[in-house]
């Protein structure tokens, strides 16, 4: 028989990040946008509210009235109007359409920079925005006129 010593917790723990500013919580038995100020998207995508109420200002709807259930409906996602980049996703899309492996790009880096071993998170689409001379309203524009809604994208990137 195998006892266990220390702290056991029976809770359940959650944690959330900010798919915009990248802000982390965490904490037991909690509801990610009544405890923590985030919001949820029906895609799954998690952001601050601040961030939301920010690039929502002047528009004539209320984000209050955009909700379905417990989450903001799609059309009222930055994420998902192709307005903010979810980096992980324009990654996903960059390795499927792109002959530029993240090996191509430590490798680059390691020519200035010897010791490193890994990329960190965001490395590999910033250095597609470098070498290509554009920036991420562009791509987010070239992916909206390609796929024209989100759940497009997301099946192309997903298969």
């Amino acid at each position: 028989m195998k006892i266990r010593q220390g702290f056991v917790s029976n809770s359940s723990s959650s944690s959330f990040i900010c798919d915009i500013c990248g802000r982390i919580e965490a904490g037991s038995d909690c509801e990610c946008n009544e405890d923590y100020g985030l919001v949820q998207c029906e895609n799954d995508h998690t952001f601050c509210e601040d961030e939301l109420y920010s690039l929502a200002e002047g528009e004539e709807t209320t984000i209050e009235t955009e909700w379905n259930g417990s989450c903001l409906v799609e059309a009222c996602c930055p994420i998902c109007c192709f307005d903010v980049a979810d980096r992980h996703e324009l990654k996903k899309y960059l390795l499927k359409t792109t002959s530029v492996t993240e090996d191509d790009v430590l490798k680059y880096i390691q020519k200035k920079h010897p010791k490193r071993t890994r990329l960190y998170k965001g490395e590999y689409v910033g250095f597609y925005f470098i070498m290509r001379g554009i920036c991420v309203t562009d791509l987010l524009a070239q992916l909206k006129d390609e796929f024209k809604t989100y759940k497009n994208f997301l099946e192309y990137i997903e298969k």
